[in-house]
């Protein structure tokens, strides 16, 4: 038995990546579901061309949120940490790295709308939206209807501008049916002091 034994028994046949980034979730869920099928959504061009595509892996050239049509993005210097958010103080003293920032207009799209476009409901829903995830868990009503569990990248403070926290996000999920089941790896600590940052959570549909 390890970590992984409780999510290899969810068997989901298909598994939504939402800031794919250049795929490294991706190949951490492909360990535990084999057999999926994974639709990755990324606006920054030069991030979705290195995501490894096979007859199993969509890749979207898109970010995913509140609207659809086009929005303005956020390029950090550190492409991870890019966001529909401007980066906050916090983030900037403590990855100074990725400080530098340019603004790009991007493709965006509702998981609802792109699910309900091409006929594919994640069973399984990652988001990693740097700070966004409220926002696009809010108008994704008939997604969260159809997932079994989802992985979203909550913060303990705010490290992009006006972002909501791990709170605001347990308590709409709460209000769904969503219980919190924990988080599997450390959350991120600051190289400052060592605070906890943020964390990858898990939530179950109830």
């Amino acid at each position: 038995m390890d970590r992984f034994d409780w999510l290899r028994g969810l068997s989901p046949l298909v598994v939504i990546d939402g800031g794919a980034n250049q795929g490294q979730w991706l190949a951490y869920a492909r360990q535990i579901w084999p057999e999926a099928k994974y639709v990755c959504f990324e606006p920054q061009g030069e991030c979705a061309s290195m995501i490894p595509k096979d007859g199993n892996v969509t890749v979207v050239e898109s970010a995913l949120g509140d609207r659809i049509g086009l929005v303005k993005f956020n390029r950090s210097s550190f492409n991870q940490s890019s966001s529909i958010l401007k980066m906050g103080v916090l983030h900037k003293e403590a990855f100074p790295f990725s400080a530098g920032e340019s603004s790009v207009e991007v493709p965006v799209t509702t998981l609802d709308q792109w699910c309900e476009e091409n006929g594919v409901w994640g069973d399984v829903v990652k988001l990693d939206l740097q700070g966004y995830e409220l926002q696009a868990l809010m108008h994704m009503p008939r997604s969260l209807m159809k997932a079994k569990v989802l992985c979203v990248e909550t913060s303990y403070v705010e490290l992009y501008e006006a972002q909501p926290l791990f709170g605001d996000i347990h308590d709409y999920l709460g209000q769904l049916g969503y219980r919190y089941a924990g988080c599997i790896e450390p959350p991120l600590g600051s190289p400052l002091d060592g605070r906890p940052l943020e964390e990858d959570s898990w939530w179950v549909k109830m």
